[in-house]
């Protein structure tokens, strides 16, 4: 698989990622599957979990799908 994006905002403050006009297009086995293209996708930690060391997604959000 691979993710194409044009922008990449990190906040460390608010431990969230945003990445701007996704692609994803697949390979080997799953490339018969057309490539996904998704205007944003927001992502954010949840602080709690990291402080115990795990990582956990609190949210996602695909806008533009």
């Amino acid at each position: 698989m691979n993710i194409k994006y044009e922008d990449l905002d990190i906040s460390l403050l608010k431990l969230k990622v945003t990445a701007n006009n996704v692609v994803v297009n697949f390979k080997n086995d799953l490339a018969k599957i057309p490539a996904i293209e998704v205007g944003s996708i927001k992502a954010q930690l949840n602080p709690f979990q990291l402080l115990i060391g795990q990582i956990n997604l609190s949210s996602i959000t695909l806008d533009k799908m």
